[in-house]
């Protein structure tokens, strides 16, 4: 008896020493559960990154369409016209002399800002519309650089520019397509479209022109 209880611990001591070192089924699954659970959390967290990224990186036409309307009635509100650079408008274009601070000469000599002509207009075969920037004095004395400066840009899918005049014998306004009045119209109006992820999206501005003089000829 005594035998067979010496030889039932040798057999277990040694059962014991040669069992492996290792992980049960149960651990390995508890493992892998939570690595999988920590490749969601990191997946996710970097999928909100690049989303977040992405909004505040890719170009926005919609605010690039907004900042150009604003700059086109801040020119208008303070256009001038005369015999050197008169007001002159089409379906796809408009130039005006404007009251302020020119490229080429910055508060000028004199500290006086000098006029200078600006033409808004839209490249149907490029799909651009840009504004073009050209200094009185080459406007005066004919320098031959006429054709301006490039100082604005943004893509668009369509433009149209309409020009607002009241005929005072007759009491009646129409919208003009083409504008060669001597005096500056009362208000324009421009319809930009722009390409959208929903497709192409129409903003319409309507701006009162101050400095018009066509209230008494009509």
């Amino acid at each position: 008896m005594l035998a067979e209880r010496r030889l039932k611990r040798q057999r277990n001591s040694e059962g014991a020493r040669r069992s492996p070192k290792g992980f049960s089924l149960i651990e390995l699954l508890i493992a892998v559960s939570i690595i999988s659970f920590l490749g969601v959390v990191i997946y996710s967290a970097l999928s909100q990154g690049l989303k977040i990224w992405k909004r505040t990186t890719v170009e926005k036409p919609e605010i690039n369409v907004e900042l150009m309307l604003e700059k086109f009635a801040s020119d208008l509100r303070n256009a001038s016209n005369n015999s050197i650079g008169r007001f002159a408008g089409e379906e796809k274009a408009v130039r005006f002399l404007v009251l302020g601070t020119s490229l080429k000469s910055p508060e000028n000599e004199g500290g006086i800002p000098m006029p200078y002509q600006v033409r808004y207009e839209f490249d149907a075969g490029k799909g651009i519309f840009r504004k073009v920037q050209t200094d009185y004095r080459d406007l005066l004395y004919q320098t031959g650089e006429k054709a301006g400066i490039e100082v604005e840009k943004i893509n668009l899918k369509d433009c149209r520019i309409r020009y607002y005049y009241y005929n005072a014998e007759e009491n009646s306004a129409i919208w003009k397509s083409l504008w060669q009045e001597e005096c500056l119209p009362r208000a324009v109006k421009i319809d930009m479209g722009y390409s959208t992820q929903y497709g192409v999206r129409t903003v319409t501005k309507t701006i009162a022109v101050p400095a018009n003089y066509c209230q008494a000829k009509g």
